[in-house]
């Protein structure tokens, strides 16, 4: 049987080395260190990461708070890949994050002087 307590929370759990791996890395975030290793954050860590060694997409949903945005950052800097956060909401639209195509006015003579 799986012992959750050990998987998740142990001394040698997969979430506390990769935290300390995360937390060591010089490149890391310095307010990283200062994250405590709460048994939520723990487990959210050791989730995400079984969905990582997978290659299994993830979607972090929560309450303001619960560590989304902690378990990503600890991930890019254990990962040592670079990080940009966008702070979305519930009317946040795909445009607002990639653009959107808009019609061209004056087409016509637009393309007469890129050709003469």
């Amino acid at each position: 049987s799986i012992n959750c307590h050990d998987l998740y929370y142990g001394k040698d759990s997969l979430a506390r080395n990769t935290f300390r791996d995360a937390v060591g890395n010089t490149s890391a975030d310095p307010s990283l260190k200062l994250v405590a290793q709460t048994t939520t954050l723990l487990r959210l860590l050791t989730l995400v990461l079984r969905c990582i060694k997978q290659k299994e997409p993830v979607l972090l949903v929560g309450d303001t708070g619960c560590g989304k945005t902690t378990i990503v950052q600890l991930l890019s800097a254990m990962m040592q890949r670079n990080l940009r956060i966008v702070n979305c909401h519930a009317t946040t639209e795909t445009s607002d994050l990639i653009g959107s195509l808009r019609p061209v006015r004056g087409r016509e003579k637009l393309i007469s002087e890129i050709i003469s």
